[in-house]
């Protein structure tokens, strides 16, 4: 059996493909990239190429554009809904606080992993991790999230927070 990882990064809420800037070893350049409804046509091909595909969000999600802002993350639930993914992790996700961030979990039908996020009093903020059954394989998905939440980032991210770094 082939198992396939697909694994989406810093889409920030671009609904509709945009031009980015992205370097190489020679130049700087623009592309035209992201757009759910191209990133959900590519990632329908790639499951009916493989059955056996797993596909995990690495967060910078429900933070960018001006529908998720005026929403505050939930503009997007129903899609990423339609898209199956099994998990994601977080950093700018955390942009509207804590117990947004809960509200717009709750809604998602997948989890955000985080084995060093913790509350004040040191439980867990985050499922820590999961185990996804494909054919006869179980595989193991240890969620780790942006280590800088609480460091680098407003304070209201991380509001009751601590995520741990080592």
């Amino acid at each position: 059996m082939t198992l396939d990882l697909l694994f989406l990064n810093d889409v920030h809420g671009y609904l509709e493909p945009h031009p980015d800037l992205f370097y190489n070893n020679q130049n700087v350049y623009t592309e035209k990239v992201g757009g759910y409804a191209r990133i959900a046509a590519l990632i329908k091909t790639l499951r009916q190429k493989n059955s056996n595909t797993l596909l995990f969000d690495g967060g910078d999600t429900f933070h960018g554009t001006l529908p998720l802002v005026k929403s505050k993350g939930e503009a997007l639930i129903p899609i990423l809904n339609e898209l199956s993914f099994k998990a994601m992790v977080g950093h700018w996700d955390f942009g509207y606080g804590p117990e947004q961030l809960k509200n717009i979990l709750s809604q998602l039908n997948y989890p955000m992993l985080g084995i060093n996020v913790f509350n004040t009093d040191g439980t867990l903020f985050l499922k820590p991790y999961i185990i996804v059954t494909v054919g006869d394989i179980k595989v193991g998905v240890v969620g780790i999230c942006a280590n800088i939440i609480d460091k680098t980032m407003p304070e209201n991210f991380s509001e009751g927070l601590k995520v741990q770094v080592d």
